[in-house]
C-alpha cells in the first residue's frame, strides 16, 4: 500500500489589524496673556514675577535696559489656576511717576485686566484665568 499524502490546507488570510485609534486630547486649557511693561527712566530697577498658588515661579522678566520702552511678553497659563503678578522697583519709587512715566498692564484677548504704575517698593495682583474672556482678580499691596 502507499501511504496517502496529508490533505492540503486552503489558504487562510490573516485578519488585518484595526488602526489603531488617535487619541483623544482634551480641549487646550492654556490661555496666552500678554504682559506689557513700560520701563521707567532707570529700567534696571524693575522686575516682575507670575506664580502659581503654590509660589512656583511659571514667569519672570527684568534686566531691563532700555529706558521708557516697551517690553511685552506673552504667557500661556493653565485656565481655572490661581497665579499671583508681583512686581517690584529695587529704588522704591515704582515705575511712575517721578522719574519718568513707566507702566506695567496684564491682558487676555483684548481685555486688560491688571493695570498699574505707581507703587513705591513692590505691587501684587491676584487673579484666576477662567475662559478666554473670564478673568476673576483681587487686588492686594
Amino acid at each position: 500500500t502507499t501511504p496517502t499524502k496529508a490533505p492540503t490546507l486552503s489558504p487562510t488570510m490573516t485578519p488585518t489589524p484595526m488602526p489603531t485609534p488617535v487619541p483623544i486630547t482634551s480641549p487646550e486649557t492654556c490661555l496666552t496673556i500678554k504682559i506689557n511693561i513700560l520701563t521707567d527712566n532707570y529700567p534696571g530697577e524693575t522686575e516682575w514675577t507670575i506664580s502659581d498658588k503654590d509660589g512656583n515661579k511659571v514667569a519672570s522678566g527684568g534686566d531691563y535696559i532700555q529706558g521708557m520702552t516697551e517690553y511685552t511678553h506673552d504667557q500661556c497659563l493653565d485656565a481655572e489656576s490661581v497665579y499671583t503678578f508681583f512686581i517690584s522697583d529695587s529704588y522704591g519709587d515704582g515705575i511712575c511717576c517721578e522719574y519718568g512715566s513707566g507702566s506695567y498692564n496684564l491682558s487676555l484677548g483684548e481685555t486688560t485686566f491688571i493695570e498699574g504704575g505707581e507703587f513705591f517698593s513692590s505691587m501684587q495682583h491676584k487673579f484666576i484665568l477662567v475662559e478666554q474672556d473670564t478673568v476673576v482678580l483681587t487686588f492686594q499691596t
